[in-house]
């Protein structure tokens, strides 16, 4: 868990017949095919299952499970250096894990995919100007980049008439970095539902011969707030700080995996083109402040001469396209498939 020292339980022995109908967490995390982890620093606790997880601190009245949902009415104790979970509340989290469970299998799904073309308007990115046949051209990576986002979209669409497409321009206008993200963070979601945030750029450089093509996604250090009080429905710190650093890791681990899809999709396509530059970690702002997957594409340089001639080429740029896509094909499917028999 990266900056928490996780502790098992090891203090807490079975005293189900010393409580009750109450049962002690060790039998009841066993109970639902789970183990017990405890955090000294906030003094909350966490029970992990193979695709849930279940935070706890005791004394505050229900738990939270990775995902923001708020299970019970009563709270897990501690009674004799015991740590005990109710009756009433054991039910409700074991019929939520049952229910969860059958959810993960088909209910999984990413509902929507925003496309990010960076740049537009007045700010035209990076520019590169080249010669071919004795005449001078120019390479602006607004423009190339805008095309590989429409390419991107218009694929999409076809495949996948029931997920929303969305762009953060269509035309060479200029949405700022913060209307970007925020575009992305106000698209309404369903239970178990996800949005995919994919920015699109090109590279410069002042040596002519950089060149090659990279997948970016935020640092596993960074770390974000991207779940807030109000989506747990509650303002107990630890309980909002564990809720939060289990969501941001789940984040930052579907972002790499959408990475290294993206860019293996990229290599079948015009890694005979240009080079792959490989995978990289970067906490640009829309990566960092999209709460969701993230990732940053630099499809080639601008500035590099065999390279800016291919990114003036419409069928080259239809290509990239074509690379993203079936990345982001292989993404999907792995991630609304997994946990299915």
């Amino acid at each position: 868990m990266g900056r928490k020292i996780l502790f098992i339980l090891l203090l807490f022995l079975i005293s189900s017949m010393l409580f009750g109908a109450d049962t002690d967490i060790f039998s009841f995390a066993k109970s639902i095919s789970g183990k017990v982890i405890w955090d000294s620093r906030t003094g909350s606790g966490q029970i992990s299952t193979s695709r849930y997880i279940y935070n706890f601190i005791p004394g505050v009245p229900w738990v939270v499970t990775d995902k923001g949902d708020k299970i019970g009415q009563d709270a897990i104790y501690i009674k004799n250096g015991m740590v005990m979970i109710p009756d009433a509340l054991a039910k409700a989290v074991t019929s939520y894990n049952g229910t969860a469970a059958k959810k993960s299998a088909s209910g999984h799904r990413v509902a929507a995919i925003f496309i990010d073309p960076g740049h537009g308007g007045k700010d035209p990115g990076a520019i590169g100007t080249h010669k071919k046949n004795g005449r001078s051209f120019k390479v602006m990576e607004k423009s190339a980049v805008l095309d590989v986002g429409k390419n991107l979209r218009n694929k999409l669409v076809s495949t996948y008439p029931d997920k929303k497409i969305l762009m953060s321009r269509t035309g060479d206008t200029y949405p700022t970095l913060d209307e970007r993200v925020k575009m992305a963070n106000r698209v309404k979601l369903g239970p178990n539902e996800t949005i995919l945030f994919v920015s699109i750029h090109a590279n410069a450089s002042l040596k002519p011969q950089a060149n090659g093509f990279e997948v970016w996604y935020l640092p596993q250090e960074y770390r974000r707030t991207v779940v807030d009080s109000q989506s747990i429905n509650s303002t107990n710190k630890n309980l909002l700080s564990a809720v939060n650093t289990i969501a941001e890791e789940e984040l930052s681990m579907e972002s790499e995996l959408l990475a290294k899809s993206v860019m293996s999709g990229m290599k079948d396509k015009i890694g005979k083109d240009i080079p792959c530059r490989g995978i990289k970690q970067e906490s640009w702002f829309v990566v960092r402040n999209a709460k969701m997957p993230s990732i940053l594409i630099e499809i080639g340089f601008v500035t590099n001469p065999k390279e800016g001639e291919l990114l003036s080429s419409a069928s080259y740029l239809q290509k990239i396209s074509d690379g993203i896509y079936n990345g982001i094909k292989d993404f999907v499917y792995t991630f609304e498939h997994s946990g299915k028999k």
